[in-house]
């Protein structure tokens, strides 16, 4: 196979020898990849038409065959694959399969989601160990962030391009980082800033077109992913607005590298050779300045390649430069050399000279390994390479960069050292000069003349007992450099960039990013012009509080801008019977230690037998040692214990490597017990804590999350529940589940009661696969395998086989929390069932993977609302212990299906939007414009009426184009055409919604921006239409107050204070003329004068103050009107209220609307309020993308303020109107600003108080892309 195997569509043979054991591994790795490739082929011709079933049933009878050998082990053949150029398009790496694939030569579980684990090697070449990633003093900020792994037995590995069954892979999902970036880049004219990192996606930032030195979020970049570190991203580059883009690939290659469009996000090309590619993680990534259109990488096995088109063909095609460090070296060498390759940085120097780091010897200092390194220049036209002089670099070459027009290179090294060369026109050295940081150099930014450069350094000092990173601007314009400024943060500085436009330079700290201003002087700003991160935190601890019900304390770690002292207190505390947030004002005493024993226990590291390996200690006795090796497993970063009582006690200990947690039974037993295993994080767990009553275990995790895990029976249970959940029972020389815990792993992967379990297998040590079938055999097998041994089960059920399936001996979490820093929370299982606030169900996701060439598929969890949002589960699943028992409790008393069967149900019936027109970032010009999109229905489902709006403005018509049913696959295509009036922002976004029968939706937006109207547009109109009561009909109602008065305010302060910007007419309904009857009126009235002359820059204002309550049957959400009766509400009966149909009258206007509801006041009349009271209403209005602010969450009150004579939300309302608001001071109070007043005041004047109140604003997605101004404070 050559290396344009990624475009050409051709024949392809590939051959591989008999292979038994480990005699050939080089054989049997060209055996797996022509297997890889012969599996894609089938993926391909199932999409091949009808009329060439032929074929396919000869790739369906030729797959049968690989798969028996699969099924085996990869023991044998010689296999011939075919690719017909009529019925196959370009080959795909298929996407890594679930754990229901067969096993090959799989290792062990999970690898540490801070190291490099090596994949299978290509065809004919030895694969080499994974090269640990930077240490914590280069960039993470935690000891633990980083795992020295030299051992590839840990990776979680999958059959190489077997796709198996849909895997939906949870992700969050922000408008920003949730883990460590890595890499910055920007593109050429500056308008685009990317970044990238460790949790996996790309994000691009544009320039906000109302502040040049501000960015706004302009779509998130997903490739393939799998679990561990694999799909994390440590190189960008970009040209113009191309971006290629590395790291840990999850497809198989390991090395895998991706172009895309930064503008519109499209995919251009991977660039992947499996024969003479990187093998590798890519860690080095840049093109060639000039018109030259190549692309350099370099792999931490140190192969360079170079990437290029063909001129003839088109076709991309790459050729390896230097080859890897074994075969540059030699073996020994290059294992030495391993410990020195966390950086392998490249660049340019001039469109046809490449700079890289060449080993010039090793030698031993301290009785150590010290990397000794020189830069080597290669002439890429003559091949021809040369040492640079004085360029000598010990430990690692953390960074080598030049200015495109070569003139000016500088380089740093580990030790702190860094070196700056000056070029003259023909290449020669003129100058060699050095600086000292004062830390060890992470990046540097030059500016394009080389007259300045930034510099960014690891954490390099204490100051104030903190250490901190230094952010350094040198001059290199004179004879010698000279330091200007330097700013202290308190991450590392992973990456920056310089932009001369408006002489900002961009650092990455942390899971942030920050922009700072340099002046003429070189002095940079002492506070940044702007913090970008995602309101996602490190979980630092959690606690559980002590008896019922069940309630946690989380402390997130502070953000950017926050001091590290604002993590000494919980920031939430979540109650999890009633799914809710509650108030921080706890009393500290009621919340557990993590150690509950009378003895402390403590892990300390030892060395046996030259290997690093963890101790228990108790009350400073030694005591056994951990079963655990760091390079498979990782280190601990968290301790527990649990005092059982009679049953015996436990310790709990938490990792960095798999993530895992691991229960042991606290004796003297050496090496411990290990009672039960439990995975689900995706970066290192941080703290553990058992509930009071140790039914439950909780941890919290630097991915954000927060896991629950069921301890149930864990210190009694045999060792057959605790390792598999399940009892099995010999019953005429059969295995028979006896007894299937719901919790438990077996049971999630479709096991139940009955089944008979056949066989299981596999793979040893040694990678050689192996099998029981007998009963007692395979009970044996199953109580002593290795806890970290992936197991293939066969079961059969009523005599029929069930689907083979892979587990490992460990549980799965119960349920998973996420609580960011704007108080949005989702609560989830395994399963796919969650509940979630206001806009928790944004927050987070899945993703399948779709091959090496193909984006990925992702949704939110909001598009699967209807079918996956069960708040009456989530309050039961504690009680009832499992996510069935919790379904039966519930009103519709149903059952799960197996595992994530229902979210693949959801995907699957799921319509798919393509935007034909205009495309994806085009300026919009003129007063209108027309969107034509085209929407696939799934077979077996009918499309409901799409929906477009364009910065949450409703399209003025829409109008179906085209229906065509596919042949294939029988999906049906529906083309519609939009049409929309501009409204007047610099910058619009295009929204797309649509579902099917199923109740799956999809949803897609797009960024465009708007070119600035020649003529001035007419001053829009503003509509205010409140209605507020206080006095009902009925006196068994509860009366408010201030609800007159405060309906009375808000409408004032529109009319005084928007007269400058808006034509402004209010409707007032008060008292007893707030009726349903009343209101309809008002509103058709209102929608019939607005459409005679309606502009999308107008702007209709909802506001209602009253109480507020929901149909418990139905969750439909009522505002109670003046006339209604209490009898009737007691009954059920709503005919008098509001519902979400009559708010909704003002919905299709094609303008934006903003309801403001203030509903839920003391004496309500259903006094155990819950969020999601409130929360059926706004789900409504959010999928017609109405505005949204209410006064408080749902289940909290919103107070009143008898002095000011108001309620405390309106009060605070009425003077962001004002101008209190008005943070930018441009005389302008716009919606985001409102928002974040009311938001911020009201909450601190109600914990003031020992309240809580917290008001909230949707859809989030509009409102941090609009800015629409509310009032002005110029009169």
């Amino acid at each position: 196979m050559n290396s344009r195997l990624v475009d050409r569509k051709e024949c392809v043979v590939a051959t591989g020898d008999v292979y038994h054991g480990n005699d050939n591994p080089k054989s049997t790795h060209r055996t797996r990849h022509a297997l890889m490739l012969c599996l894609n082929t089938h993926e391909r011709l199932e999409n091949c038409q009808r009329s060439r079933c032929a074929v396919r049933r000869g790739a369906d009878r030729f797959l049968s065959a690989v798969r028996r050998i699969a099924g085996v082990g990869w023991c044998t053949t010689a296999c011939l694959m075919f690719v017909m150029a009529s019925c196959v398009g370009p080959l795909a790496v298929a996407q890594l399969p679930p754990e229901s694939q067969l096993p090959t030569d799989q290792p062990p579980d999970l690898p540490a989601e801070s190291t490099l684990p090596d994949t299978d090697p290509p065809s004919g070449t030895d694969q080499v160990a994974p090269v640990e990633l930077p240490a914590e003093t280069e960039l993470p900020r935690h000891q633990d962030d980083v795992l020295t792994d030299t051992d590839p037995s840990g990776v979680d590995r999958a059959a190489p391009g077997s796709t198996g069954p849909l895997r939906p892979i949870l992700r969050l999902d922000y408008e920003g980082h949730t883990a460590l970036i890595r890499a910055l880049t920007l593109s050429a004219d500056g308008q685009y800033l990317v970044s990238a990192g460790d949790d996996k996606d790309v994000h691009v930032w544009r320039s906000d077109p109302r502040d040049a030195n501000r960015r706004v979020h302009e779509r998130t970049i997903r490739w393939q992913v799998a679990r561990g570190p694999r799909g994390r991203i440590y190189a960008l580059a970009c040209k113009d607005q191309t971006l290629a883009f590395a790291g840990h690939g999850a497809m198989g290659a390991t090395g895998e590298i991706w172009v895309v469009d930064v503008a519109s996000g499209k995919l251009l090309r991977p660039l992947v050779d499996f024969e003479n590619g990187h093998r590798q993680v890519v860690q080095s990534l840049v093109w060639a300045p000039g018109d030259r259109n190549q692309l350099a990488s370099q792999d931490l096995d140190g192969q360079v390649m170079l990437w290029e088109e063909d001129p003839a063909s088109g076709l991309w095609a790459g050729r390896t430069l230097f080859a890897v460090d074994a075969q540059t070296y030699g073996a020994d060498t290059a294992d030495r050399l391993k410990p020195f390759r966390g950086f392998v940085p490249l660049s340019y120097r001039g469109p046809d000279e490449l700079i890289r780091a060449s080993l010039d010897r090793i030698d031993r200092e301290q009785d150590q390994d010290v990397a000794k390194w020189k830069l080597q220049r290669v002439d890429l036209i003559s091949g021809k390479t040369r040492l640079l002089p004085e360029s000598e670099f010990s430990g690692t070459v953390n960074l080598i960069q030049a200015t495109e027009d070569g003139r000016c290179l500088i380089a740093g090294d580990r030790s702190g050292l860094v070196s700056v060369w000056k070029f003259d026109d023909r290449g020669t050295v003129v100058s060699a000069q050095r600086l000292q940081p004062g830390g060890t150099p992470l990046c540097a930014a030059i500016a394009p003349d080389g007259g300045r450069v930034f510099l960014g350094t690891a954490l390099a000092g204490v100051v104030n007992g903190r250490r901190v990173a230094r952010l350094q601007c040198w001059d290199l314009q004179g004879d010698v450099p000279t330091f200007r400024s330097e700013r202290l943060l308190n991450h590392a500085i992973a990456s920056c960039v310089f932009r001369p436009q408006q002489n900002l330079v961009t650092v990455a700290v942390g899971q942030g990013v920050e922009s700072f201003a340099v002046d003429d002087a070189g002095q940079i700003a002492s506070t940044p012009v702007q913090h970008l991160d995602a309101p996602a935190s490190r979980i630092a601890k959690v606690a559980f509080a002590d008896g019922e019900p069940y309630r946690i304390a989380v402390t997130r770690e502070p953000s950017l801008n926050q001091s590290p002292d604002d993590a000494a207190a919980p920031t939430d505390i979540f109650d999890l019977a009633e799914i809710s947030l509650r108030s921080t004002r706890e009393d500290q005493d009621r919340w557990l230690p993590a150690q509950r024993l009378p003895e402390s226990w403590t892990i300390k590291r030892e060395w046996i037998d030259g290997v690093p390996r963890y101790r228990l200690f108790c009350d400073d006795q030694p005591r056994g040692v951990l079963p655990l090796s760091i390079d498979t497993h990782g280190a601990p970063t968290a301790i527990a214990t649990i005092d059982g009582g009679e049953d015996g006690a436990a310790v709990v200990i938490g990792t960095n490597g798999r993530n895992n947690l691991y229960v042991f039974a606290a004796d003297d037993q050496d090496p411990p017990q290990l009672l039960r295993q439990y995975r689900g994080h995706t970066a290192d767990v941080r703290s553990l804590q058992a509930s009071s009553d140790r039914r439950y275990l909780v941890s919290g995790s630097s991915d954000a999350t927060v896991c629950l895990w069921n301890l149930q029976g864990f210190l009694t249970a045999s060792p057959l529940v605790n390792r598999w959940g399940l009892e099995l029972d010999v019953d005429q020389q059969s295995l028979v589940a006896s007894s299937v815990r719901e919790d438990g792993p077996l049971y999630f992967r479709g096991v139940r009661q009955g089944d008979q379990l056949v066989g299981i297998s596999w793979s040893d040590s040694q990678n050689q696969l192996r099998e029981a079938s007998g009963p007692e055999l395979v009970l044996e097998r199953l109580r002593t395998l290795p806890f970290d041994t992936l197991v293939t089960f066969r079961f059969s059920r009523f005599g029929r086989p069930r689907p083979s399936f892979q587990s490992f001996p460990a549980w799965r979490p119960l349920a998973t929390l996420l609580i960011d820093r704007d108080r949005e929370w989702a609560f989830w299982t395994p399963a796919g069932y969650y509940d979630a606030s206001f806009n928790g169900h944004q927050r987070f996701g899945w993703q399948i993977n779709r091959g090496v060439e193909l984006l990925p598929d992702f949704f939110r969890a909001a598009q699967f609302r209807k079918a996956l949002e069960r708040p009456d589960v989530m309050r039961r699943l504690l009680r009832a212990g499992s996510l069935p028992a919790a379904m039966r409790e519930s009103l519709a008393g149903t059952k799960p299906p197996p595992g994530d069967r229902r979210i693949v149900q959801q995907y699957l019936t799921k319509p798919r939007i393509e935007l034909i027109s205009p495309e994806s970032g085009t300026t919009l010009r003129g007063e209108t414009v027309t969107v034509t999109a085209a929407i696939s229905a799934p077979l077996g489902t009918r499309l409901v009426a799409p929906k477009a709006f364009l910065s949450g403005v409703p399209a003025i018509k829409r109008q179906p184009i085209e229906r065509v049913t596919d042949a294939a696959s029988g999906a049906v295509k529906h083309t519609y055409r939009w049409r929309f009036d501009l409204p007047s922002d610099p910058q619009l976004r295009l929204e797309i919604v649509a579902a099917t029968d199923a109740e799956a939706v999809d949803r897609v937006s797009f960024a465009f921006p708007r070119e600035a109207p020649t003529a001035p547009p007419r001053q829009p109109r503003l509509h205010v239409l409140a209605l507020g009561i206080g006095n009902y009909r009925d006196p068994r109602i509860q009366s408010l107050d201030f609800a007159t008065d405060s309906t009375t305010a808000v409408t004032e302060a529109f009319r005084h204070h928007s007269g400058d910007l808006y034509q402004v007419s209010t409707e007032q309904l008060s008292e007893q003329d707030a009726t349903r009857s009343l209101w309809r009126i008002f509103a058709r009235a209102a929608v019939e004068r607005l459409s005679e002359e309606i502009s999308p820059d107008d702007l209709v204002v909802m506001y209602l103050c009253g109480h507020g309550l929901r149909d418990r049957r139905t969750n439909q959400w009522y505002f109670v009107a003046a006339d209604a009766d209490f009898r009737d509400l007691m009954n059920d009966q709503y005919r008098d209220c509001l519902s979400f149909d009559d708010l909704s009258l003002l919905a299709s206007l094609p303008c934006r609307k903003l309801a403001i509801i203030d509903s839920c006041h003391s004496g309500a009349i259903q006094p155990l309020m819950r969020d999601d009271d409130l929360k059926s209403v706004l789900r409504l209005l959010q999928q017609d993308l109405v505005l949204t602010l209410t006064a408080s969450e749902g289940d909290e009150e919103a107070a009143e303020v008898r002095e000011a004579g108001l309620g405390r939300f309106t009060q605070r309302l009425v003077e962001a109107l004002e101008g209190a608001a008005d943070q930018n001071d441009d005389q302008v109070v716009s919606l985001s600003e409102a928002v974040a007043f009311v938001t911020r005041t009201v909450a601190e004047d109600s914990e003031r108080e020992g309240r809580s109140q917290h008001p909230t604003a949707s859809p989030d997605d509009l409102l941090r892309h609009l800015e629409l101004p509310l009032t002005s404070t110029e009169r």
